[in-house]
């Protein structure tokens, strides 16, 4: 859509030939001829059929007369001497046609000459404002039917680039532009790109292309365009949106009439429904890539799942349970159970951070114990060679703490390396009776944690369990657990939750001990999100 470039006449506004009949019933009350006249030089009377009015040749003494008045040089200002009136009907600026009475050359001027004169001109007026007003309904109305038809397209389109060339394509056409380029920012860092391009020489294209968009005073694009097209730059556009630009339009014409005010307002729509129209598809691309992401974390999920044992061992004299509860989909905790020989191998990990990367070096911290456990005896050597592979292959800091034991289930002996992991506890009830006692000690034997320091030494203990022992090896997940007044559940609550439970219940299982705590837990966060892994592994020797 563009500006009208020619000028209106008074057959765009006939309708039912009202004024027609207006200038029909003036002529009779004057008792005079009365003309309408089209720009065009055509009488306009009234019709008896359809339509309502009429087509005529006009008065050839009045051609002198509107040929004055259509004059560019100033003929809406002209006035022919009495006995003529003429007074011109003006819409946007141009005369459109007019009103010529012509009273006999041989009769006196009516006495009221001047009030018939003002009288003329003011239906005149009311003629041309009329119809001023009927080209700005037409005008809001095709500017309406516009903008619906680019949102429409907008919102059909399937893909950015359809996109943009449709909304190029629309502002060009608005201001009669015969070219015009799209930039878009994007990327990170964030980078212009040409995104759409219209009108262009394919060497203007090409340059374009290649210039980078940089914030100096010249614009780089204008300067590009500028020795392969005689275009100038007629308007540029931001496309913003909610604050965030997203990028510019660029509109190129030979005409360089300063652009009306309804033009400016009209392209600002245009670009603001672009932008608009971007930020959909940017916001649908990063919904379908969070889809896919969360497809593969997942699957991820899935996976390390599955990497945890399937069950629990079933060794005798030994009341085994676990449990892991990830706070993110993928988590940095692990535990294992290891068959090594008729002994019991027991894992409890904890590597820094979460997610992705976390349950990434999980992998790895547990693949290389696997590899390394069942090959060597001593186990404080296992510890040492996972730390030289995880330090060798890791960020300064990416690390992990590894608790690794191997009980004897015939005489209950307990030897393992504590790599900056937090001591699992071990229980012991010291007194029977209605207030038992016991006594709870931590395994703290071993050495920083793994991934480190390369050349770091681990030393290995032996602890001998006894029947009715629970042992409680776990991540910090438990005791860094926070409520909403921000209080840790702590070592001391932990303790607490234990001996009550066997105090309350001697004989209850591993698995209602983990239970328990668990529950113990969540009763002291409340809704607080959790922020950390949960990991337990619980031996109850029986």
């Amino acid at each position: 859509m563009t500006e009208r470039t020619t000028a209106w006449s008074m057959g765009d506004f006939l309708t039912d030939g009202s004024l027609a009949l207006l200038v029909d019933d003036l002529s009779a009350l004057l008792e005079c001829r009365v003309t309408l006249y089209d720009r065009s030089g055509a009488a306009i009377g009234p019709n008896a059929g359809s339509p309502p009015w009429k087509f005529e040749p006009g008065d050839p003494e009045d051609a002198p007369i509107l040929h004055a008045l259509l004059d560019p040089a100033g003929g809406a200002r002209f006035q022919p001497p009495p006995p003529v009136i003429a007074a011109p009907i003006v819409v946007d600026d141009a005369i459109a046609g007019a009103l010529i009475v012509r009273f006999p050359a041989d009769a006196p001027l009516p006495e009221r000459w001047a009030s018939i004169r003002r009288a003329i001109d003011r239906v005149a007026a009311t003629a041309s404002e009329f119809c001023s007003e009927n080209v700005d309904k037409r005008r809001r109305n095709a500017e309406l039917a516009m903008l619906f038809r680019l949102s429409s397209l907008l919102v059909a389109s399937r893909s950015l680039e359809e996109s943009l060339n449709i909304a190029l394509r629309s502002a060009m056409d608005l201001i009669g532009a015969e070219a015009g380029t799209i930039h878009l920012i994007d990327g990170d860092p964030p980078l212009r790109r040409l995104c759409a391009h219209a009108g262009l020489p394919a060497e203007a294209s090409a340059a374009i292309a290649a210039v980078p968009i940089d914030a100096s005073t010249s614009d780089p694009v204008v300067d590009a365009v500028a020795p392969h097209t005689p275009l100038a730059l007629r308007a540029k556009l931001p496309l913003m949106f909610k604050d965030q630009h997203y990028g510019t339009v660029r509109l190129f014409s030979s005409d360089m009439d300063r652009l009306s005010r309804r033009e400016e307002l009209l392209l600002g729509t245009i670009a603001e429904q672009t932008a608009a129209a971007i930020a959909g598809v940017r916001l649908e691309e990063s919904e379908r890539e969070r889809r896919q992401m969360h497809r593969h974390l997942a699957l991820a999920a899935d996976i390390q799942r599955r990497m945890l044992p399937a069950g629990m061992p079933e060794v005798k004299g030994i009341d085994a349970a676990a449990r892991y509860i990830s706070s993110l989909e993928l988590g940095g905790d692990f535990y294992d159970f290891i068959p090594l020989t008729g002994h019991l191998g027991i894992v409890v990990g904890d590597v820094v951070g979460k997610g992705v990367p976390a349950a990434l070096l999980m992998s790895a911290v547990r693949a290389t114990l696997r590899a390394h456990a069942p090959a060597l005896y001593d186990i404080d050597e296992v510890i040492s060679r996972v730390n030289v592979a995880l330090t060798r292959d890791t960020r300064d800091n990416e690390f992990a703490t590894v608790f690794f034991g191997v009980i004897d289930p015939s005489t209950l002996r307990l030897t393992y390396c504590n790599a900056g992991h937090d001591p699992p506890l071990v229980v012991r009830p010291t007194s029977t009776g209605p207030n038992p006692d016991f006594e709870v000690l931590r395994l703290s034997v071993g050495g920083m944690a793994v991934g480190i320091d390369e050349g770091q030494t681990y030393q290995r203990d032996i602890f001998h369990l006894k029947r009715g022992d629970v042992l409680l090896a776990y991540t910090d997940g438990v005791t860094d657990a926070r409520n909403f007044a921000d209080e840790k559940f702590g070592l001391p609550r932990l303790h607490d939750c234990i001996t009550t439970m066997l105090a309350d219940k001697p004989e209850a299982t591993a698995d209602h001990l983990v239970q328990h705590i668990l529950w113990d837990v969540r009763r002291f966060t409340g809704l607080r999100p959790a922020v950390d892994d949960i990991t337990m592994v619980c031996l109850r020797m029986v």
